[in-house]
């Protein structure tokens, strides 16, 4: 009976064992990238990627909703974007996704100006069809 005992403690001591090995690894920086290419002493700096701003939208596009995923997610940061610049806006939690130039807002506002008001700036948008506002007037939220 004190052989099942000393089983379970022994399994405990190792749980906690890899436990305190594993947390003490988290505040530990990874060692330092080696540099791309020969060490010649001089710094090499590897390029950077470039973000690029949505392509321009036909209308016969807009109008047939083709829209590429990766458009519809560029249209959607530039729209959250124009959100986050704002003051009172950026403090508000609402999301915003597209779907072939459809806009559809959800989240919470504080009064229904704020709800219009992020309409509007959407509505704005180069590449938006139309908006779908499901933003929700929750006051105090």
């Amino acid at each position: 009976m004190d052989q099942g005992r000393d089983i379970r403690n022994a399994r405990w001591i190792a749980a906690a064992g890899m436990l305190v090995l594993s947390l003490t690894a988290c505040d530990q920086s990874p060692p330092p990238a080696k540099p791309a290419g020969p060490v010649t002493g001089e710094t090499v700096f590897l390029p950077q990627p470039v973000i690029q701003a949505a392509p321009k939208v036909e209308p016969a596009q807009k109008a047939a909703g083709l829209l590429r995923p990766n458009e519809n997610e560029i249209l959607a940061s530039r729209i959250k974007a124009v959100l986050a610049e704002d003051p009172v806006l950026k403090m508000l939690a609402i999301d915003v996704r597209s779907s072939g130039g459809v806009i559809t807002l959800y989240g919470t506002v504080d009064t229904r100006a704020q709800r219009e008001k992020v309409e509007r700036l959407a509505q704005k948008m180069e590449g938006v069809v139309s908006v779908r506002n499901q933003l929700v007037i929750v006051a105090g939220s």
